[in-house]
């Protein structure tokens, strides 16, 4: 006796989830450390904490006012005044 439509279908979607699950993309030693590497891109030189390669200055200059405010910002981020420059050139180039 054969299988009702129904259970023909969930069979074949149980079928096609294994496949899938399967055929994950491998990820390679290189892309691992990419991704780890992005996500520790600006560590604050007093505390240590990591923050992402996306980080924007006004992010960070937060974290010194917060975490460090007796001390000046160029001691947690010795690149913050550099990275402000360089923000507002992208943001003058983008305004045209």
């Amino acid at each position: 006796m054969g299988l009702s439509k129904l259970q023909q279908q969930l069979k074949k979607k149980e079928k096609e989830r294994k496949s899938a699950g399967s055929k994950a993309a491998p990820t390679s030693a290189a892309s691992k450390a990419k991704s780890a590497a992005d996500a520790q891109a600006f560590l604050c030189a007093v505390c240590r904490t990591p923050f992402a390669v996306s980080a924007k200055a006004a992010a960070l200059a937060e974290h010194a006012a917060n975490k460090h405010a007796k001390l000046p910002e160029a001691q947690c981020w010795p690149g913050l005044a550099d990275m402000r420059a360089a923000e507002a050139f992208k943001a003058a180039a983008k305004a045209g």
